[in-house]
């Protein structure tokens, strides 16, 4: 059974994580379900930077679950973005996501 999140509420996270993100930087494809996701198979399978993006490349289920529309090759971000995505998830904003998902 998967935990269902109102589509409100997500882009609400949305526009809180892009506020997030300094404005020189071009953010396309950085976005706030694709960072929680990534960060969350990060820490439930303990894999580096680096073989969380081998593994999204590698696996369809896990990049379904990333929200991609089909099996791709690559992956949007690079390893060396992942840093950047967890410094942007501020506990305020994780601890709002929580209450949202826990209930």
């Amino acid at each position: 059974m998967g935990i269902a999140v109102e589509s409100d509420s997500i882009v609400v996270f949305e526009e809180k994580y892009t506020e997030l993100i300094p404005s020189e930087i071009v953010h396309t494809k950085d976005n706030f379900s694709m960072t929680l996701v990534s960060q969350l198979i990060k820490e439930k399978y303990h894999f580096s930077d680096d073989k969380v993006v081998y593994e999204i490349a590698m696996n369809p289920y896990l990049q379904y679950f990333l929200g991609l529309p089909k099996k791709r090759q690559t992956v949007p971000f690079d390893s060396s973005m992942m840093k950047h995505f967890w410094q942007r998830l501020t506990p305020e904003l994780m601890s709002e996501v929580n209450n949202v998902i826990i209930g």
